[in-house]
């Protein structure tokens, strides 16, 4: 995955005008921000991009972020020993969603922007937990 995020030249690793990613568009889970994270991100301020968090969270704050996907619309499967929570939307000819991950004390949070890159969620999941 590495390997073809950085052959496109559309899509620059961490670029400073990316440099307040959001860490989820829906309230109820943005509301949950400010555990400790590693941001990264994919694209420059503009219409695509991938942005990135892995967070260290809580007991509570991990079954809180659970919560809080389910009630904010997010489909949510148990797989991969963790909780996989999604979301798409489409407006005007734009589409953008949310992958989310839980396991134990780590959440992954993906949020993307008119880019399509199946399986990026499952290779942080296999690089995360090998």
């Amino acid at each position: 995955m590495f390997d073809m995020l950085s052959a496109e030249p559309a899509l620059p690793l961490n670029d400073g005008t990316t440099s307040e990613p959001p860490f989820s568009r829906s309230p109820g889970v943005a509301a949950l921000q400010g555990a400790p994270a590693l941001s990264c991100t994919w694209g420059s301020a503009g219409d695509f991009g991938l942005l990135t968090q892995v967070n260290e969270v809580s007991a509570e704050q991990a079954a809180a972020a659970g919560a809080a996907l389910r009630d904010a619309g997010f489909l949510c499967s148990e797989r991969a020993g963790g909780t996989s929570c999604e979301v798409v939307h489409s407006e005007d000819g734009a589409q953008w969603g949310e992958f989310q991950f839980l396991r134990g004390n780590i959440w992954l949070c993906t949020f993307w922007l008119n880019i399509a890159v199946d399986g990026y969620t499952d290779d942080m999941v296999a690089a995360l937990w090998p």
